[in-house]
């Protein structure tokens, strides 16, 4: 055991000698959780997404026109589009071309005559075909406001058939006229009034969770990063431990181990000594990096022996998937490429970059079924949602099930080559 701490603890030594790479990789966590910060935590973060953009013109100018745009630039509707006068087309397109609006909404020449004559009118919509689901949601909003528009119109179009009689002459204009005409606008408005209850209506959006609490990302910036920072920190560890690992191999091609095996220390020692070094250095680095995070991202750690063995789980996870291609590899680049196409797979299906509780539930189930998917969601339940150790137990179990089979897997194919047993 001795002779094993003593080899583990030489490689250990000869990473911090040269930790440049090891930095930089390091940083690679902090620059990712900055960056989607910038595109899309200052409205997440208080559970919002940014508004959706959209062009209005007008080709009619007429007062149903008008009252369209009004409509779109309502206070209620603020918070999930914003409407923007546009002056012509060319600079609709433009602004498509410079991806600053995701619709342009055009009412065309005769809009509100066709609406004065009981005939359809249209509306047209145009979604920036560079993006995909805020066109969508501009889409949905106009459809919601034709539909409340309908059923304004339907209550008075009565009254609108009037008036354009009185205006073309076709019936006389009289005090007893206009008098019924005020009166049927305003019953149809005292109809249409009672829609008006629903803005006083409250929605919140929950995601199921056990402990009663909103399972969002969060009101703060800190749960924000709590959110996407544990995927993006077990991703760097893949690529950190690769490096590692290559070390590892890359003594054995020079025959740094058949040197050692010549002194007294033992093939199980060079063996375990190998183990104890990749796995000591990924859960220390877990743990620095994740204590970095919680200063400067204000995460708030909580729940320490449940991130202890969680963090621990996906080390050794790690380190046996690392010393399992390293163990079958006959190169240092046949190792990286495997290792690579491996990690790749793992990081997409595991929610690297997409926490996997946003997934559909067939991907969801598959993630938590794999190692660093799992690890990550119990570290965002531990952070975010304040579970504790015992409702995150499936997700610890499973860590632990792979990180025992990898490791059992790196020891035999290891031991093999070492001819131990």
């Amino acid at each position: 055991m001795r002779a094993a701490l003593l080899i583990a603890s030489h490689h250990l030594k000869r990473v911090i000698r040269k930790p440049g790479l090891l930095l930089l990789l390091i940083a690679v966590p902090f620059t990712l959780a900055l960056i989607e910060y910038a595109a899309f935590g200052k409205t997440v973060a208080v559970g919002k997404l940014p508004p959706v953009q959209i062009l209005f013109l007008d080709e009619d100018d007429s007062l149903a026109s008008r009252f369209l745009f009004q409509a779109l630039s309502a206070d209620q509707m603020r918070e999930f589009i914003q409407a923007r006068s546009v002056g012509d087309r060319e600079e609709a397109k433009r602004m498509f071309q410079k991806n600053q609006a995701s619709a342009l909404v055009v009412t065309p020449a005769g809009f509100g005559s066709h609406l004065l004559d009981g005939q359809e009118a249209e509306i047209q919509f145009y979604g920036n075909p560079v993006q995909t689901f805020s066109p969508q949601i501009a889409a949905s909003a106009l459809e919601m406001l034709v539909l409340i528009a309908n059923q304004l119109y339907g209550e008075v179009a009565e009254p609108l058939k009037t008036i354009k009689s009185f205006t073309e002459g076709d019936v006389p204009t009289s005090e007893e006229g206009v008098a019924r005409v005020a009166v049927q606008f305003f019953q149809g408005f005292q109809k249409f009034g009672k829609l008006g209850s629903l803005q006083d209506l409250e929605v919140k959006l929950q995601r199921p969770d056990r402990s009663g609490e909103p399972a969002v990302s969060g009101s703060t910036p800190g749960r924000f990063f709590a959110f996407i920072f544990p995927g993006l920190l077990i991703f760097a560890l893949f690529f950190i431990s690769q490096i590692l690992a290559v070390r590892l191999l890359r003594d054995r091609m020079r025959g740094l181990q058949r040197r050692i095996l010549m002194t007294r220390a033992s093939r199980g020692s060079i063996l375990f000594g190998g183990i104890l070094y990749l796995v000591a250095a990924l859960f220390v680095l877990l743990l620095v990096v994740g204590f970095l995070a919680s200063l400067v991202f204000g995460i708030q750690l909580r729940d320490p022996l449940s991130l202890l063995i969680l963090t621990l789980g996906v080390s050794v996870f790690i380190a046996g998937l690392q010393l399992t291609i390293i163990g079958m590899a006959k190169t240092d680049r046949g190792a990286s490429f495997a290792a690579g196409v491996i990690i790749m797979f793992l990081a997409l299906l595991g929610g690297t970059f997409i926490p996997a509780e946003n997934y559909p539930p067939f991907f969801q189930a598959l993630a938590f079924r794999i190692p660093n998917g799992a690890a990550q969601q119990g570290i965002i339940d531990v952070l975010v949602h304040h579970r504790s150790l015992g409702e995150i137990g499936s997700h610890v179990i499973t860590t632990w099930i792979w990180a025992t089979i990898f490791l059992w897997t790196a020891i035999r194919a290891e031991g093999r080559r070492l001819k131990i047993g």
